[in-house]
């Protein structure tokens, strides 16, 4: 389930970055890497890995949707740990996983003012 969970975050933060050009015209400095960047709309959050002393940060999942959260070391393929709530006996479902892509996807063409497709 890992694997599939990398990828769908991988798949995110490609869109996220595409749109985030076309908006832009620059690259995007990825909350799902290293880089101390953030990204949060009304369906999802995504924070970088931090590096500081606030408890309360370090204490915040790197990815929020809904009552799904993931926490990583670094980027997002490194150390990847995900539950709902705190709670990790809740299997994650490919139904589930693609809802959140569609849903992730809806929201950042409306924080970037795309249509949808």
């Amino acid at each position: 389930m890992e694997l599939l969970i990398q990828a769908v975050l991988g798949r995110i933060n490609e869109e996220m970055e595409r749109l985030y050009w076309n908006a832009n015209q620059k690259e995007l400095c990825s909350p799902f890497f290293n880089w101390g960047t953030e990204y949060k709309d009304d369906t999802f959050e995504v924070y970088a890995y931090y590096w500081g002393d606030d408890e309360e940060l370090e204490r915040r999942p790197n990815f929020k949707y809904g009552d799904f959260e993931c926490t990583w070391y670094k980027h997002y393929t490194r150390g990847l740990n995900w539950s709902f709530k705190g709670r990790t006996d809740i299997n994650v479902t490919a139904s589930f996983l693609n809802q959140m892509l569609e849903d992730c996807f809806a929201s950042m063409r409306r924080y970037y003012g795309e249509e949808d497709e």
